[in-house]
């Protein structure tokens, strides 16, 4: 997945989550960072579209509930 992210940057891609349900994190991926996530995020952080998606928040726990 992170080639696949570095790859997508290349490209021009401004904002890349990676949703990961077993150790329940999303991988933040921007410009600023190319090589690896700019941030990892746990249940307990806030989820931003940043510049990308203004005013998107959304609870890391959310993507993870059943």
């Amino acid at each position: 997945m992170n080639a696949k992210a570095v790859e997508y940057l290349r490209a021009g891609v401004q904002l890349i989550w990676v949703v990961w349900f077993n150790s329940r994190t999303i991988d933040v991926w921007m410009p600023t960072s190319p090589t690896r996530p700019f941030a990892v995020l746990s249940p307990t952080d806030i989820l931003d579209g940043g510049q990308v998606i203004p005013g998107f928040q959304c609870p890391v726990s959310a993507f993870f509930e059943v």
